[in-house]
């Protein structure tokens, strides 16, 4: 791609290119890209048209570029060049500016990959739950405990399911745990074969519930302790 844009832009044709504004447009560059050169691609892709930049090759370019890759797509927000989202909507394109949606629960980071796969391509991921979970248990404590406390919203509250520890002393424990919770205790516990393991139903309801309660979290709504 890079050779072709450079014959493309030293060719004879463009001579003078150096008073020349440039548009480009790319339709999924990612296409037969391996992973990680994919997470690479627009930071390699920049320092190119820095090049062709500096050496005249154009006074200046702007890009405009497709894509379903979450790298690139992570790549561009870090950038804060301007990315929108098109989503079909009863047979009508939506069109969102993704640089105005918040996907990083701490403040100052960089755009989540998880959150991404979540918001653009709808992904219910066990790397998003561990992602959501971790947060809310710093900033919160136990789960279980606050949502069941009196610190939450009762539209926010979630629904309890028996979980059975393991053997001590020869008998069997259980408690009633939140579904998170009970999700975050099948994951990480795999050895456990006391309980049915989590259903894709019941991680999809888990991050419906720990989503929204993790942006009021870092809106300063609910904090340890409070």
């Amino acid at each position: 791609m890079f050779a072709s844009l450079y014959q493309t832009l030293s060719g004879d044709k463009f001579d003078g290119f150096n008073r020349r504004h440039v548009l480009l447009l790319l339709d999924e560059p990612e296409i037969h890209m391996h992973p990680e050169t994919s997470h690479e691609f627009m930071p390699r892709f920049l320092r190119v048209l820095s090049y062709f930049r500096d050496n005249g090759y154009f006074k200046s370019c702007q890009i405009i570029m497709s894509t379903h890759s979450p790298f690139i797509v992570q790549n561009i927000l870090n950038l804060n060049y301007h990315l929108y989202f098109v989503r079909k909507s009863c047979g009508n394109a939506q069109i969102e500016d993704l640089s105005c949606v918040d996907l990083c629960l701490y403040h100052g980071g960089s755009p989540s990959l998880n959150l991404i796969l979540h918001y653009v391509f709808g992904m219910y991921t066990i790397e998003l739950f561990d992602e959501l979970y971790g947060y809310l248990e710093g900033k919160v404590g136990n789960l279980t405990f606050f949502a069941d406390s009196h610190k939450i919203e009762h539209r926010k509250k979630t629904r309890q399911k028996t979980f059975i520890n393991g053997k001590k002393k020869g008998k069997t424990e259980s408690e009633s745990v939140c579904i998170s919770e009970y999700v975050r205790q099948s994951i990480h516990h795999p050895e456990n074969k006391l309980n049915p393991h989590y259903t894709n139903e019941e991680l999809k309801e888990s991050i419906d519930w720990m989503l929204p309660l993790a942006y009021s979290v870092k809106r300063g709504e609910y904090m340890n302790g409070c």
